[in-house]
């Protein structure tokens, strides 16, 4: 038997090939739905096209390297990596470290260089929970106090992230927790007691808050706070309408400069409007793809540490894109969630990129021919050829 695991096929190149195409419609989108606000407060009209294509630049090579790193060194180092980014979501507050925009606490950097703690945690409680519960899967589909740890962790993560203030990204993180905990068969009985737990907390924290109470009165009738806290959402609301079938060809689109957010978290209404609906189904198809692959792999690989990671990402990304996507057709309220590779983030695009290199290579493994068996211990998974 080996030691270690050979390459035993071709990543996936439909995944590869359907995030390069929409890691490139994010720099397209970065540019045109941002340029007037370019040229206003950068006074460069190519200020977010030259960062979001460096930053999808390193992405993509970013994405490449991990495909070839072994997959299981994300177990042995999740945990210093799960502390490491937690001490990234409190440096939003340390002086001259933390930057503050918008009175908002959700960056950290100097100058121009900026990164968002809240991204990279993403990635990081996904490993740590996935790690954590396939190494105690009989403790947790049995009793309920094995949870503890875990969901701890994530509401102490959930809450930093909402203090920053930023409920939508926290609500994503809970929500793409929650998936892990399903994929790794925690009781329905104790699933039911977390989530509604999260649901309480929610309906809390939004019935305390007058910016949230505002953003869901603009929800229920934009068109009465038109001048105020409705003004983003009636806009979306015209820009998505005034696409019709085709849009209005790229680069043509009115409403993006009304949109305070055209360029991030409203970049699918301020696309939508130039591509039209046809356009639009393009898009949520290309994000389909990806999640579809995601699940398909988590499904075929055999180790539960794989299987669980490559759900987690599937589905980060499915409840971000849903998310937002029913924000800006005003199915949901707004919260401020961005559109996975099309909204403008460097830290974003450098996050997802990187993610999806690690669903590359757990990929390699999935596609493992069905003469080769796949034995378990508590520190590797080795190959065997079957009987």
């Amino acid at each position: 038997m080996a030691n270690r695991i050979k390459h035993l096929a071709h990543p996936d190149m439909l995944l590869i090939n359907t995030t390069i195409i929409l890691a490139l419609l994010g720099v397209i989108t970065s540019f045109d739905c941002g340029y007037y606000s370019s040229i206003i407060h950068q006074h460069n009209p190519y200020y977010f096209l030259e960062r979001q294509g460096i930053w999808t630049i390193i992405g993509i090579i970013s994405m490449l390297i991990l495909s070839n790193v072994d997959y299981r060194i994300w177990r042995k180092i999740s945990g210093w990596l799960m502390i490491f980014a937690m001490v990234l979501l409190f440096a939003v507050w340390a002086p001259k470290f933390g930057i503050v925009l918008n009175d908002a606490h959700r960056w950290v950097g100097f100058g121009f260089l900026r990164f968002q703690p809240s991204e990279f945690m993403k990635i990081c409680l996904i490993l740590f929970l996935s790690a954590w519960l396939s190494s105690r899967l009989n403790q947790i589909q049995n009793d309920g106090l094995s949870l503890v740890i875990p969901v701890l962790l994530i509401g102490i993560t959930c809450y930093i992230v909402e203090k920053e203030p930023d409920l939508g990204t926290a609500c994503v993180i809970a929500f793409t927790a929650i998936v892990i905990l399903i994929l790794a068969g925690v009781r329905f009985s104790h699933m039911f007691g977390i989530i509604m737990a999260f649901m309480a907390c929610l309906v809390l924290l939004t019935l305390t808050s007058g910016h949230r109470m505002h953003r869901l009165d603009s929800w229920f009738n934009p068109k009465a706070n038109y001048l105020t806290h409705g003004f983003q959402v009636y806009h979306a609301e015209v820009a998505i309408g005034s696409g019709m079938i085709t849009g209005m060809g790229i680069g043509h689109g009115e409403e993006k400069s009304f949109l305070p957010e055209a360029n991030t978290d409203y970049v699918f209404a301020a696309f939508g409007e130039e591509i039209g609906l046809i356009g639009c189904l393009t898009i949520i198809c290309l994000l389909g793809i990806v999640v579809w692959r995601a699940f398909y792999i988590a499904c075929k690989v055999t180790d539960p540490f794989a299987t669980l990671v490559a759900g987690g990402i599937g589905g980060l990304i499915s409840i971000q894109s849903l998310i937002n996507i029913a924000m800006v057709t005003r199915i949901g309220p707004s919260v401020g969630i961005p559109l996975p590779f099309l909204s403008y983030g460097g830290t974003s695009a450098l996050m997802l990129l990187s993610s999806i290199g690690i669903l590359l290579n757990i990929s390699l493994y999935a596609k493992a021919p069905a003469s080769v068996a796949v034995v378990r211990n508590s520190d590797s998974v080795r190959l065997s050829k079957s009987a």
